[in-house]
């Protein structure tokens, strides 16, 4: 996708369409902030406007979606977070659901403290 969009912002211009290394991480670092937004919303079946509040309020939450003050300083508002989802294909999301409750599966045998 951001490949995509440089291309379209260059057109014309006489300026490289490929990405550098700068704008290949920034679009990597806003992958994973929207694929743990997402896994985090959805486990949490929470509506945007509530999971932005939540998420703005919660360390917690805002640890594990790579929210701090270095990386992303500020928690993305339910329209940034909603239009990061849309950019994640259904497929891999079902991928990441399934390999999460597999993990989730073994550790909790691993761990269980009856056995």
């Amino acid at each position: 996708m951001a490949s995509a969009n440089k291309k379209a912002r260059v057109l014309g211009t006489g300026k490289s369409p490929r990405l550098t290394t700068q704008e290949r991480d920034n679009a990597l670092a806003m992958g994973v902030l929207a694929m743990r937004m997402s896994v985090l919303r959805k486990r949490l079946k929470l509506s945007l406007r509530v999971f932005s509040n939540f998420l703005s309020h919660s360390d917690l939450y805002k640890w594990f979606c790579g929210i701090n003050q270095f990386s992303f300083p500020k928690v993305p508002g339910k329209s940034t977070i909603g239009r990061l989802e849309n950019l994640l294909p259904t497929s891999l999301m079902k991928e990441v659901d399934q390999k999460c409750l597999v993990l989730c599966k073994i550790n909790h045998y691993k761990y269980c403290p009856t056995r």
